[in-house]
């Protein structure tokens, strides 16, 4: 409130590739649309991938995050002052990403959840999830490297410069630090990493006999990151897996 007193407040999506639909056709005007048209929403081919940018996300929860009177002072230095950047609080998001039942459809998913200046009362609530990406095709290795253009650059991006950003039209620019972390099942992270099916992401055992063996030592995998995120911030969904456990126990049963 302090920064936008009596001025405008920036628009984070005024940039035409803020959201976006691909592949694009051809430019075409608009065209007349009846009101019933309009109540409806359009419909993502097969080939269609909806998604906004990394960044633009995060700049929209950082204003959100202050209209909910958030107090981002912790983590927000003014550029160009004596308070640099490495003084102050990261802002901590979890990159997730999944095939789930959207709108009654199977829908590829990439979802960015907040985890300071929380959007609900709850943290794993679906109120709390930014979601990045749709797309009505199949998850595979190259979907979760390519639905977002540039999404591992983006993450690198973030991790080295932080975030810079501006309140108002002609205020001071802002820098905010910003930590990535991937949470996902074992199969997205198997597709992501480009690792056989039953691979241990951390050393080279693969299948179930191998996982149940305490007899051998097993070389440390030599993969280092995920989409330009560090294996130390790589997480397994453990609440995933408890619930395909009980989905397995409750059909056998």
């Amino acid at each position: 409130k302090r920064l936008a007193r009596g001025k405008e407040l920036v628009n984070p999506f005024r940039s035409e590739n803020g959201f976006a639909q691909r592949p694009q056709g051809p430019a075409q005007g608009p065209k007349p649309r009846t009101k019933k048209q309009e109540q409806k929403f359009v419909e993502l081919g097969s080939q269609d991938i909806a998604y906004i940018s990394l960044e633009k996300a995060i700049t929209w929860h950082i204003f959100y995050a202050s209209a909910l009177g958030y107090d981002l002072d912790p983590y927000m230095s003014v550029v160009g002052t004596e308070n640099g950047p490495s003084e102050k609080q990261q802002l901590i998001y979890k990159l997730g990403f999944d095939t789930t039942e959207t709108g009654g459809k199977e829908m590829f998913m990439i979802g960015l959840v907040p985890h300071n200046c929380v959007m609900s009362k709850n943290v794993q609530s679906a109120d709390n999830i930014l979601v990045l990406c749709l797309a009505k095709v199949e998850e595979t290795h190259d979907v979760i490297a390519n639905a977002i253009p540039e999404l591992e650059k983006s993450i690198r991006d973030l991790a080295r410069d932080g975030l810079q950003m501006s309140f108002t039209d002609g205020g001071p620019a802002v820098n905010f630090r910003v930590d990535i972390h991937i949470t996902a099942d074992l199969k997205a992270l198997w597709l992501a990493t480009g690792l056989d099916n039953f691979s241990c992401l951390y050393c080279t055992a693969i299948g179930n006999k191998e996982f149940s063996s305490v007899h051998k030592d097993y070389e440390k995998r030599e993969c280092k990151e995920v989409l330009g995120v560090p294996m130390d911030k790589v997480h397994i969904c453990s609440l995933h897996g408890t619930l395909r456990i009980v989905e397995r126990l409750l059909h056998n049963a």
